[in-house]
């Protein structure tokens, strides 16, 4: 069944979701900012999958959403590995026009779970509660909701009013994938470059990469890492990518994309309870859920050079997803100097710092600090006291944006960042850049050498692995707006 050419002008516009289809040469027009939908009537995507294709639509279809230089005909699928289910092959329309014909297939959104606890009408905390467990204040009593008749989200108990609320797309237009496909390092490598932005996860000794060119088409990846539910997100209007364990008083749920923007980031919202959630956050913003927080894993963004050499037996996110998309092309060309939207984003941007500049961004125990990537990747290491936790950051070259050019590997290289604890074994370690290699770090009490993920790769300490600290690799105005007390560490004029 084909949207109406409104929704698709809007996907096209904000998301990229179909850039395999924005002009002839398959390459995505620059996003504009769409009128905002009429909530009552477009709250809903069309979520019913289409015929099947036959195998000559297949094969042309694949042929059209590869590099130019990969393009094979006849060429037998690399083999695959999945999670339990697999996501059906991609459904065109049914008619031969072609207006529509790259509206991507849609996968019907799972039903309300099971349990009589979780539902709409259930609510976290008790109905006379007037503050959150982190103190903020809940508001409560009829409102007029953003978003139309569909929704069963619980706008009695909220954190923040509806006018924070941009309603940008339909609920699920932007489809999460929920039954991935992952690939090997090798079949992988077939369309990745080497500075290719990918955010790495590591759960159980369970390694994966989650390439941006896929996150920023699709922006939430319901998944299982090392045994663990997991929500793997990606905001590209604020460069957040962000990873939860997806449970909710012990039941596993899918988060979607609402289609609204709160602050220019992400809105998401679970598909058993229909609250709202804050992407950059974690915090229930709306519905049965206000005053829990998702559980925050560590996600940093490196590139698919350092984590092909880091992790060889690791599995990355395919681009067979059953979307018509050119996942090795950027859908918001020059975002990285023209951001924010002033649709999406009305406030003064914080003017400490330039609104799109990178920051890793450090919360421990209340205490926030953003480090500009400016000053890392002057000094590539520094050691800070955060939140009474003695912390190393360093950066490395490599990792390229994927809001810049057309082509995401013609796009500026603006390195990656790291944030451990420095104590190992009650030891306390002091770092400094390698001077023999951009991509390591030697400690001074052994000499051993580093990696951007907290390995000791060679030395006396080789095999050890400093903890992680979970940090954010944000655009600044985006922490900023969310966080505005938070300590800035810049490299000075």
């Amino acid at each position: 069944m084909r949207r109406r050419s409104t929704w698709l002008v809007a996907i096209v516009a904000v998301a990229g979701l179909l850039a395999a289809a924005c002009g002839a040469d398959g390459a995505p027009a620059a996003p504009q900012a769409p009128e905002q939908a009429d909530p009552d009537t477009t709250a809903v995507a069309d979520t019913t999958p289409a015929d099947p294709p036959d195998q000559t639509d297949q094969a042309a279809q694949s042929q059209a959403s590869s590099p130019p230089d990969e393009q094979q005909v006849d060429q037998p699928p690399p083999p695959q590995q999945s999670d339990e289910q697999t996501k059906p092959d991609p459904a065109p329309a049914d008619d031969a026009e072609t207006s529509d014909s790259f509206d991507s297939p849609a996968l019907t959104p799972p039903p309300l779970g099971e349990s009589d606890l979780l539902r709409p009408q259930f609510l976290f905390l008790p109905p006379d509660a007037t503050l959150t467990p982190s103190g903020a204040p809940i508001l409560r009593g009829p409102t007029d909701a953003p978003v139309g008749r569909p929704w069963q989200t619980n706008w009695d108990v909220r954190l923040a009013p509806p006018e924070e609320f941009i309603a940008v797309l339909p609920r699920d237009a932007i489809l999460s994938l929920d039954a991935p496909r992952y690939d090997d390092i090798a079949t992988a490598g077939i369309w990745l470059t080497a500075g290719h932005p990918v955010i790495q996860i590591e759960i159980n000794g369970d390694a994966r990469a989650f390439p941006l060119g896929i996150m920023s088409k699709h922006e939430i990846v319901n998944t299982e890492i090392g045994g663990l539910a997991v929500a793997v997100t990606f905001c590209p209007l604020c460069n957040s990518a962000i990873a939860f364990q997806r449970i909710l008083e012990g039941e596993i749920v899918t988060f979607g994309v609402s289609g609204m923007l709160r602050n220019s980031d992400l809105v998401m919202w679970d598909r058993t309870t229909q609250t709202l959630w804050q992407q950059l956050t974690g915090e229930a913003l709306v519905g049965a859920m206000v005053g829990m927080k998702l559980d925050l894993l560590s996600a940093p963004i490196v590139s698919w050079a350092q984590f092909r050499t880091a992790f060889p037996n690791g599995l990355v996110l395919s681009q067979n997803t059953g979307f018509l998309a050119r996942y090795d092309l950027n859908s918001y060309v020059g975002y990285d100097s023209a951001g924010p939207y002033a649709q999406f984003f009305s406030d003064e941007t914080d003017p400490r710092l330039l609104a799109n500049a990178r920051v890793a961004a450090v919360d421990l125990n209340d205490q926030r600090v953003a480090y500009a990537f400016d000053l890392l990747a002057h000094e590539r290491v520094l050691h800070d006291t955060v939140g009474g936790q003695e912390i190393v950051i360093v950066w490395t070259p490599g990792a390229v944006s994927a809001l810049d050019r057309n082509s995401i590997a013609d796009s500026a290289n603006v390195g990656a960042s790291g944030v451990f604890l420095r104590s190992l074994d009650d030891r306390l370690l002091t770092f400094a850049p390698n001077p023999d290699d951009p991509a390591t770090f030697l400690d001074t009490e052994t000499n051993s050498v580093w990696d951007i993920f907290g390995r000791a790769v060679a030395g006396e300490l080789q095999g050890s692995q400093l903890q992680a600290v979970v940090h954010g690799n944000h655009f600044w105005f985006a922490w900023a707006a969310f966080f505005p007390d938070t300590e800035l560490v810049r490299l000075d004029a």
